[in-house]
């Protein structure tokens, strides 16, 4: 078998349900053919995690062969991501003062070093630290400081956190199936989705990945070409499938069958057509007298473990433009609980509060708010929001609750 896997990438999927391997060559900077393709069912991962080594060596080294046949080549270095409810993922601002008056190199090499100098859980580790922006001399808005002239250097630091030991037992359960990791360093799995799947304008632009696995999902949300959040969740399509499996009677397989046949999360009774069908045969259930299920059952067993993935009801009626005479508590309850503080907005906010903190604590005749914007930009929408805080509206929900508008932004 031919050896050119230096001029090769292989990516290694290690999921609690497959293990997926995939070698491509480079057609340009920015895109792939590939190769080759391996996949195996998982064993000894759960929840993204390790739980038995030579399970998962196993099956590491299935896809990693079948790619290794298909691409007719071998493989020994890979790109492998993690994921898991044990990763942690922040935003913090670091800074450092720049002793010449020119930003080196090694000046935001040591900026990004003193980041990680924080107290940190001895069971945890550093995974990634990706610079969201920096500022010069209190400046901000800038992409790279290299050679430019100030005195301070500040930085929005994106810090990605993990347990020591699921990331130590993949990396060992990857070693004994013959490889190594390229750099010796495992990625975070919805960065590397991302970096796959979105292109340069979607992350200008703004965008959220999803990537709904079979124990977890992964949350990336990108905005000015940088990365501003990610989480994973202890959710995925096994979730559905257990349910459907519990509710059903039916094997995990059976039910996992079903589900991909004839699921369905919501059912319109006034544009679906409803009927019926044969469920799969369970051995010890009468398999003979043939159980039946309608499509609207099915939709009722799915719809509540799509509803518990998300904070908020996606089945809740969201009105449309909201009149600024509507002064109405559900009306302003729903633009305080909608609103979304981008990155951007949120820069403008912290400007006017400090203007204002200061007119608050001196004495000042510079008084008024100027916001400009192009049309439909939500120039009166931000003026709106900016009152409500300000007054500190009371504000009452539909179950009576009473909240105050700094709450809906104090987290």
């Amino acid at each position: 078998m031919a050896d050119n896997s230096k001029d090769l990438l292989v990516g290694l999927d290690v999921g609690s349900s497959k293990v997926v391997c995939a070698v491509a060559s480079s057609i340009s900077p920015t895109s792939f053919r590939i190769e080759g393709l391996g996949e195996c069912q998982s064993h000894g991962i759960r929840e993204g995690t390790v739980v038995d080594i030579q399970g998962a060596v196993e099956s590491i080294r299935a896809a990693v062969d079948e790619a290794s046949q298909t691409a007719q080549t071998n493989i020994r270095n890979v790109v492998a991501g993690i994921s898991g409810i044990h990763i942690r993922t922040d935003n913090v601002t670091q800074q450092l003062i720049i002793k010449s008056n020119e930003i080196e190199q090694r000046d935001i090499d040591q900026l990004i070093e003193n980041s990680q100098e924080g107290p940190l859980a001895p069971s945890m580790r550093y995974l990634d630290v990706i610079p969201l922006e920096y500022a010069v001399d209190f400046n901000w808005g800038i992409v790279s400081p290299l050679g430019m002239e100030g005195k301070k250097l500040e930085a929005k630091l994106h810090m990605i956190t993990a347990q020591s030991g699921p990331c130590v037992n993949l990396n060992k359960a990857i070693r004994r199936a013959g490889l190594e990791l390229i750099d010796s360093q495992l990625c975070f799995n919805p960065l590397a989705a991302a970096s796959a799947l979105l292109s340069p304008e979607e992350k200008n632009l703004g965008v959220a990945l999803i990537d709904i696995g079979a124990d977890l999902t992964d949350v990336a949300v990108f905005s000015n070409g940088v990365v501003q959040y990610t989480s994973v969740a202890p959710f995925g399509g096994q979730t559905i499938t257990d349910e459907v499996a519990i509710k059903t009677q039916l094997s995990n397989e059976s039910a996992e069958e079903l589900k991909h046949r004839l699921g369905q999360v919501k059912f319109d009774p006034t544009k679906d057509v409803d009927g019926s069908f044969v469920m799969p045969a369970y051995p010890g259930l009468g398999q003979g007298k043939g159980r039946v299920l309608t499509k609207q059952a099915f939709s009722d067993i799915i719809n509540p473990r799509i509803q518990d993935m998300f904070e908020k009801r996606i089945t809740r009626e969201i009105k449309g433009v909201i009149k600024v005479g509507q002064k109405d508590d559900e009306n302003v309850y729903q633009e305080l609980d909608e609103y979304v503080v981008t990155a951007e907005l949120e820069k403008y906010m912290n400007r006017f509060f400090d203007a204002y903190n200061r007119s608050v604590i001196g004495r000042t005749d510079n008084m008024g708010v100027w916001i400009s914007g192009f049309f439909g930009s939500g120039k009166s929408h931000f003026l709106k929001i900016l009152s409500y805080i300000l007054s500190n509206r009371i504000v009452e929900n539909g179950e009576g609750a009473q909240q105050d508008a700094v709450s809906f932004f104090s987290q």
